[in-house]
């Protein structure tokens, strides 16, 4: 085609009824505009509004344009429009004042005609949002009506308007956008003046209120957000009512502060809430929260009352380093996912009763500083309270339902702790835990449990315990009194190099595996009056400083009680020993009392041959004052029970004393220790 014939065939086309037809909407177009933006009355402007609104359905429904061209058209009447409402507005932040029923005393400017002014702004503006709603509502197939305002019934109404986008960014709402149809909609950076009232309003598409201000109370109750919403840095500064809203995808309220208090009660939350870093300077509602996905509330602040009653939380919650400095309640919720509060400080009583947690609870960190209620709490998952701090006032109980590890490793008790009502079906570790005042877990069920290097500062009670499988205290340290009355375990039980400063007792206790206390100190008395040892008892190299009572205590394996230091009384009237039982280079430095002991199968030995060094290690027996003046003997008592395996005696002398002891074993002076030495200078032959 040459030149001539392409000109001609566009003065043709020109000449089409469909370019004509286009010409003339570009005609009303500027007819329609010059209306809306610059009419002097209410009516002439909503006059121009539906004219661009019904053009941007005229262009949607064109046939004879390619889509492209069609949303092009469509877009930019939807960008005079929406240009419009960002337009400023200075009486919007009269809004208020305006609204109210008489005028206000010292009102600059004529508060009648100001009224007025801003009633019928209001008008054109909200109706844009009536215009645009009627027709998404439509192409979103729904049959919800814009609560009978509209005056103007809608043409047929293309799905393109999907399509398009709403720009609002910066704009100054001042007036309600309730029960509203809104798609792709950006609120970005825009400015609520006066209640912002977006109750039971539908979103669809991307939606954004990042950075938007509210400046009084706001109200999203029972909004739809169909798709993914950003409210990320918004302030509220006021009430803010989300109850009953849904949110079908993702949500972010990252950075939000909100001022007043925040109500998201009953909201569900179908994809992930993003909450972290947000600030709650009032009471925050999220009871019965419902989430779907991931739910971040880490490094949030609360200043007020933080409620989560009855929420669930289906999948990860998030909740570290969150502070709350008012009353925290989680009371009754459940947890599906991993949960994570690693670091949370709570400031006043943190309500955790009767929750579930169904996956891994993470609580590494944490600070109670007052009250903590964890009482009817279960936790199906692994259970970490590393290095956590409970600062609660009064006598905490800890009814907690442990199936599956809990950690507590590091964690700080700084008032007393009750744990007696806790159930531990699998283990549970307390390493290096600290427990500053009093502790009970008397009655307690353990699987295994690990409380090696633990501290406990005031009383312990592990009486009528049950440990159905290892126990270890390797290396803990018990300030004051410890109970393990009746205290059952069923596996091997570790106090190797265990502290108890003050009196410990182990009467009645049950040990079904092998016991070891090597390198224990007891510092206090220590009783272990008709104690059963099932399997080997091992005692090596441990300290009494008070009374050691043994009595009637039964020992079915082998018992060492090698290089152990007995200061006062060591009792074992009645005990039992079915196995060996091996005394070599313990130290008796009081009584030693062996009444009425069975020795089963083999005699005890009191001295024996190292194998290592080949040096022989004998008992050591104080010389203590006479039983009696005339008998010059020894209070010292070896007289076994008649049917027992005999003690093999001999005698030895020291300080002019003949004394009955066992064979091999020693006498020494008490009064002979030699400080740089560390050792007592006067000692008798083995006795023979």
């Amino acid at each position: 085609m040459n030149l001539n014939k392409l000109l001609t065939a566009l003065r043709q086309r020109k000449n089409t009824p469909a370019h004509n037809q286009q010409a003339e909407r570009h005609e009303r177009y500027t007819h329609a505009l010059e209306q809306f933006l610059n009419g002097h009355q209410p009516a002439v402007r909503l006059g121009g509004a539906y004219t661009l609104a019904n053009l941007a359905d005229e262009w949607l429904t064109d046939a004879s344009l390619p889509e492209q061209a069609r949303r092009e058209e469509a877009q930019a009447i939807i960008d005079s429009l929406t240009g419009c409402i960002r337009t400023p507005y200075p009486l919007a932040q009269k809004r208020q004042t305006l609204e109210s029923d008489e005028t206000p005393e010292g009102y600059e400017g004529d508060f009648t005609r100001d009224q007025e002014a801003l009633r019928e702004e209001q008008l054109v503006r909200r109706t844009v949002f009536m215009e645009f709603s009627r027709r998404l509502a439509a192409a979103a197939e729904s049959t919800e009506k814009d609560n009978g305002e509209n005056q103007h019934p809608a043409p047929s109404i293309s799905p393109m308007w999907a399509d398009l986008h709403f720009d609002f960014g910066g704009a100054p709402i001042f007036y309600p956008l309730r029960q509203l149809h809104f798609q792709n909609a950006d609120f970005a950076s825009a400015t609520f003046y006066g209640p912002a009232d977006f109750c039971g309003a539908t979103f669809h598409g991307d939606t954004s209120f990042s950075a938007a201000q509210f400046t009084a109370d706001t109200s999203f109750h029972g909004t739809n957000f169909n798709d993914w919403v950003g409210f990320s840095a918004a302030h509220f500064a006021s009430a803010a009512e989300f109850s009953g809203a849904h949110f079908a995808d993702a949500a972010s309220f990252a950075t939000v502060t909100f001022t007043g208090e925040a109500d998201f009660s009953d909201a569900v939350f179908s994809a992930a809430a993003d909450f972290a870093v947000s600030a709650f300077k009032s009471d925050a509602d999220f009871s019965r929260l419902d989430t779907a996905g991931i739910a971040s509330f880490a490094a949030v602040t609360f200043d007020g009352k933080a409620v989560f009653t009855a929420s669930t939380f289906h999948d990860e919650a998030h909740f570290a380093a969150s502070v709350f400095n008012r009353p925290a309640v989680f009371s009754k919720s459940l947890f599906g996912g991993a949960a994570c509060f690693v670091g949370v400080v709570t400031k006043q009583s943190a309500m955790f009763s009767n929750v579930r947690f169904a996956s891994a609870a993470d609580f590494s960190g944490a600070s109670f500083t007052q009250y903590e209620d964890f009482g009817g709490a279960r936790f199906d998952g692994d259970a970490t309270f590393s290095r956590a701090s409970f600062i609660a006032l009064p006598r905490t109980r800890y009814e907690m339902d442990f199936p599956q590890h809990a950690n507590f490793s590091n964690a700080t008790f700084a008032r007393d702790a009750d744990f007696s009502k806790a159930t531990f079906t699998a283990h549970v570790g307390f390493y290096k835990a600290t427990f500053a005042r009093e502790v009970s877990f008397n009655g307690a069920n353990f699987e295994g449990a690990y409380f090696a290097d633990t501290t406990f500062g005031h009383g312990a009670d592990f009486g009528s315990s049950t440990f159905n499988h290892s126990a270890s205290f390797t290396n803990a340290t018990f300030n004051a009194n410890a109970e393990f009355h009746e205290a059952s375990f069923g596996g091997h039980a570790d106090f190797c190099d265990v502290a108890f400063a003050a009196d410990v007792r182990f009467s009645g206790a049950t040990f079904g595996g092998n016991a070891g206390f090597c390198g224990a100190s007891f510092g206090g008395n220590a009783s272990f009056f008709r104690t059963d040892f099932a399997g080997t008892a091992e005692f090596r190299e441990a300290v009494f400083e008070g009374y050691a009572g043994f009595s009637v205590a039964t020992f079915c394996g082998d018992a060492n009680f090698s290089g152990v230091v007995f200061e006062q009384l060591a009792w074992f009237a009645d005990a039992t020993f079915e196995a060996g039982a091996e005394f070599a280079g313990a130290s008796f430095m009081g009584v030693a009392d062996f009444c009425d002991v069975s020795f089963v199968k083999t005699p005890p030995v009191f001295a024996t041959e190292d194998a290592d060094s080949g040096e022989m290690r004998r008992a050591r027996f104080a010389a203590l004052p006479a039983g009696s003046e005339s008998t010059k003997q020894e209070a010292h008592n070896f007289a076994v029970y008649e049917d027992s395996l005999p003690i093999p005696l001999g005698t030895a002398e020291l300080l002019n004393r003949t004394f009955v002891l066992p064979l091999g074993a020693v006498l020494y002076d008490p009064d002979s220790w030699d400080e740089r030495q560390k050792e007592y200078t006067r000692l008798s032959e083995p006795a023979q």
